[in-house]
């Protein structure tokens, strides 16, 4: 028995149908790609605020490190 193709789907027409619900055409952008973020955009895209945030946070370690060697010892 053999088996006939049907006409191809198009997905921007079709609808999903589900126990008692109405049928939704399906959305034709879904998989679709954001827009790729501006150029001058801030957080990690921006190195020189991810060199600046590294320095700082490294900073901070160096001093917290600092502060718990001259504070591990009593001195009385």
């Amino acid at each position: 028995m053999a088996v006939e193709p049907g006409p191809p789907i198009n997905p921007s027409v079709a609808s999903v149908q589900g126990a008692g619900a109405s049928s939704t055409s399906v959305n034709s952008s879904y998989g679709l790609a954001p827009a790729p973020a501006p150029l001058d955009a801030t957080g990690g895209d921006n190195p020189m605020g991810v060199l600046i945030s590294g320095i700082l946070l490294l900073g901070a370690i160096a001093l917290f490190i600092g502060w718990g060697l001259t504070h591990a010892y009593s001195t009385s």
